[in-house]
């Protein structure tokens, strides 16, 4: 199962009055990744609706399992869709250390971004070329939606070691989908049988010394 990641560009993670509760999209539908490489991609709305059915999801700082902020089966994390996408409310945030700095830091407008980490279900994505040549990935169902997460980083940059990452991540996608699409190549025809006309036809022959 291959995990991924996508970062959610201008979508804000906020806090929300004294409540020490943390709400926003942490995924968004119908909108176009920035293109890395040969690749964009866009989530179809149903993407996580059985996903969310069947995964205990966490919230993260920063996709990091030891910064824990919220958890469906405690309560603490209620993901839902909506029209704009997946959104999510961590509430109460917990009285930790990871709880306490993320809350500053949203306070104060440090931390911003927002992200989320799935897999893809069997036949849970294509692919199509664009008019400019762009590979265009559609995501269409989860397997599992392992955590949302609030983060520095608001989205990957179109440069650099994390935009290499998500075209690689793209590229065995890709990979994975042709493999399951193409078609499979056709049988060799059977050799035709000797009838008996043929076999009269060699008799004569051997019975004429041919």
């Amino acid at each position: 199962m291959k995990i991924e990641r996508r970062f959610v560009p201008d979508m804000e993670i906020r806090v929300e009055g004294e409540a020490r509760r943390i709400s926003g999209h942490f995924a968004v539908f119908d909108r176009f990744s920035p293109t890395y490489g040969r690749f964009r991609e866009k989530i179809a709305p149903g993407f996580f609706d059985e996903a969310l059915t069947r995964s205990d999801t966490v919230a993260l700082f920063n996709h990091d399992n030891s910064k824990i902020l919220g958890r469906q089966s405690a309560g603490t994390l209620r993901l839902a869709v909506d029209g704009t996408g997946l959104h999510g409310v961590i509430d109460p945030v917990p009285n930790t250390p990871t709880g306490n700095e993320v809350m500053e830091n949203l306070s104060l407008g440090n931390l911003k971004g927002a992200s989320f980490a799935f897999s893809v279900a069997p036949d849970g994505d294509t692919f199509i070329k664009a008019a400019d040549g762009v590979l265009e990935r559609t995501l269409l169902k989860a397997g599992e939606l392992f955590d949302v997460s609030v983060v520095t980083t608001p989205f990957y940059p179109q440069a650099g070691v994390a935009a290499r990452g998500v075209e690689a991540s793209l590229d065995g996608a890709f990979a994975d989908w042709e493999a399951r699409t193409a078609p499979e190549a056709p049988e060799a025809p059977a050799a035709p049988e000797k009838g008996p006309e043929l076999v009269h036809e060699l008799l004569d022959l051997i019975s004429l010394g041919g």
